[in-house]
């Protein structure tokens, strides 16, 4: 982690089991239920991409849409995970 990121309530929604949030080298950094986890997103002319991964368990998910500023790539991915 390069930097720490203050967990507001909007982050409390999005990470309720997280104890910490941080931000390095171009990946977000959390932990959810003892497991660390790696992700990254990113928007460009109305798709997105979120990439997750936990290291630990060799696992990782992409979740590509054609929907913007939406927050259904990740719930996607948190309920696969």
């Amino acid at each position: 982690p390069q930097i720490n990121v203050n967990i507001d309530p909007v982050l409390k929604n999005l990470y309720p089991e997280s104890n910490f949030v941080s931000y390095g080298i171009g990946w977000f950094l959390h932990d959810y239920y003892g497991k660390k986890i790696i992700q990254h997103d990113g928007l460009i002319n109305g798709m997105s991409a979120f990439l997750l991964m936990i290291p630990q368990e060799d696992f990782g998910i992409i979740v590509l849409t054609n929907l913007k500023d939406s927050l259904l790539p990740h719930s996607v991915s948190y309920k696969i995970m």
